[in-house]
């Protein structure tokens, strides 16, 4: 498995008319699951004005969207489900597990990819954490670990990364089995 944390505003916010996002969503997407999160898996405009009101917990979080992909190579015969449940794992491992979640898997040309668009902004008032935004710093490598082991403990292929190494496997080649040259 392969995975990028990004960063980015909320693409309702600044870029495209609420009905054009709708549109899209239903046009493109396969699986969707919700986390913490009251509206329909089913009502991407619900979604997107529920995670705009977490963020609003916090009047100094500049960048309340964090976007994490995960792909996942066709050999290890995934479920759809199975894929969903990891990138949960990942997100409850690295410490997001608690924040507002939208985790989509996407019929684009068969790739077998799930993105999970996270409100890093505690949104609940009951947390004691609540209107912080969850620490990026080391997202890549935390990311990165969990990835590695999950793929150990499911038997799926180990992907090296650059920042969570797999013992015995080049970077390099790792790189050239997600880009599929090996």
């Amino acid at each position: 498995m392969t995975g990028s944390p990004e960063q980015k505003e909320y693409k309702i916010r600044e870029k495209q008319p609420r009905t054009e996002v709708g549109e899209q969503y239903h046009e493109r997407v396969g699986h969707v699951k919700t986390r913490n999160l009251a509206s329909s898996a089913s009502n991407a405009e619900s979604i997107v004005r529920e995670m705009e009101a977490g963020a609003d917990a916090s009047s100094r979080v500049e960048n309340p969207v964090y976007h994490v992909k995960v792909g996942f190579p066709e050999e290890d015969e995934t479920t759809q489900q199975e894929r969903i449940e990891a990138v949960e794992e990942v997100l409850e491992d690295v410490g997001l597990g608690d924040r507002q979640a939208l985790i989509v898997g996407h019929r684009d040309g068969g790739e077998r990819n799930v993105h999970a668009i996270v409100n890093r902004v505690q949104h609940s008032r009951y947390e004691e954490d609540y209107g912080t935004a969850w620490n990026r710093w080391n997202d890549y490598a935390r990311i990165e670990q969990s990835l590695r082991r999950i793929e150990r403990e499911r038997g799926w292929r180990q992907v090296p990364g650059k920042h969570a190494p797999t013992p015995g496997i080049s970077e390099e080649a790792g790189e050239a089995w997600t880009r599929g040259q090996m």
